[in-house]
């Protein structure tokens, strides 16, 4: 693959160690220029803060390994600095600035918590609407029961009454119990709005609700935030209303806490050497990983796979790793059966495997190894 050129950045990545000499990069917009300009991958390993119990989709920091940290800083892409002992003090400005962060940050919760519940009003207003056809059904029915002069008397017995009753309360039991268990999946808020007797019920933002739904009569007094309440001749959609107490949204919102550093305060934090490689495996490991950059790979750790590094021929998001490459020293001895394994083992995860080392003129030289099984 050719060489692909690269520019100079206007101001170059910080890369952070924590205690133990991990590397860390902490801004996303230096995430994506490592992945899109410098093709350096790494390894996400924070948590969504929406998600955070799943491990599928992971978020900052963005954890490099030591081959990519040396790329970086000896291509002057990055520098390496080091957490300060004593934190540095924010000022006037960054205050103002945080706090106005964290106003923007609830808003843009209270309307994507307003979307979410527009789209699940959506979703139910279909069954809301059938529920009132039927009922007015009904009533015309019974209306017209009336008015016949010699209606038939209906022979319902106190027990079929009863159970008539009781299997009433248990739907409407159960829809209450599912409409709850429902909310709870969304992580919905809820508004809590007291009527005029003093009593206390749940709200359901982008909704108002003007009874208590304790019988069928009361569907009629829910008004649905995109359907307006349709007459008998009527069931046009019309733009319905928000009546919201954003207030107690915005106490059950997500504090987001930066985990950035201000660009000026990082260009005030000392530069840190980096004393990697350090042994003859280190430094042979490097140079086979630098080789492979300059040819145009994207490369991951390959421990996966029994070897030291996965060369990929683009973005590891839209290709599958070509090669399994292991990293072994010039005048060390390979049998037989290692080699058979190591071709076996690549062609069983289908990859080809490559054998990288450094020659005793300092060159890289690789020897592939696929498994072609007996014919």
């Amino acid at each position: 693959m050719a060489d692909e050129p690269f520019s100079m950045p206007n101001e170059e990545i910080a890369l952070f160690a924590s205690n133990n000499d991990d590397v860390f990069v902490w801004n996303a917009e230096d995430v994506y220029t490592l992945r899109t300009k410098y093709r350096i991958i790494g390894s996400l390993v924070g948590s969504l803060p929406r998600r955070p119990k799943q491990n599928v989709f992971l978020s900052l920091p963005l954890l490099l390994s030591k081959e990519e940290t040396t790329l970086l800083l000896q291509k002057k892409f990055a520098r390496f600095v080091k957490n300060e002992t004593k934190p540095l003090l924010p000022s006037q400005n960054e205050v103002e600035e945080f706090k106005m962060a964290r106003e923007e940050s609830i808003s843009g919760q209270v309307k994507l918590l307003l979307g979410e519940n527009e789209e699940r009003e959506r979703e139910f207003a279909d069954n809301i609407e059938a529920g009132r056809r039927k009922k007015k059904k009904r009533q015309r029915k019974g209306q017209r029961g009336k008015e016949d002069d010699n209606p038939k008397p209906s022979k319902i017995t106190k027990r079929e009454d009863e159970y008539q009753n009781l299997d009433d309360d248990i739907s409407l039991l159960t829809e209450k119990m599912r409409s709850e268990r429902n909310n709870e999946k969304m992580g919905k808020c809820f508004v809590t709005d007291i009527n005029e007797t003093g009593n206390m019920k749940k709200v359901i933002p982008g909704t108002s609700i003007k009874n208590d739904l304790t019988n069928d009569d009361d569907y009629d007094d829910v008004e649905m935030p995109m359907k307006e309440k349709e007459s008998d001749s009527s069931l046009s959609e019309k733009p319905g209303t928000f009546e919201v107490d954003t207030s107690q949204i915005e106490q059950a919102c997500m504090i987001h806490i930066p985990t950035r550093m201000p660009k000026n305060k990082t260009k005030d934090l000392v530069s840190q050497e980096w004393n990697y490689p350090g042994t003859e495996i280190e430094k042979l490991k490097y140079q086979v990983f630098l080789d492979l950059w300059e040819k145009g790979f994207y490369i991951t750790p390959g421990s996966k796979f029994g070897g030291e590094f996965l060369a990929y021929p683009g973005d590891p998001i839209k290709f599958h790793s070509f090669y399994v490459v292991l990293v072994v020293p010039w005048t060390k001895k390979i049998g037989m059966l290692e080699l058979i394994s190591i071709g076996r083992l690549a062609a069983t995860v289908k990859k080809t495997a490559v054998l990288g080392t450094v020659s005793e003129k300092g060159e890289v030289v690789y020897s592939s190894i696929k498994w072609s099984g007996i014919s």
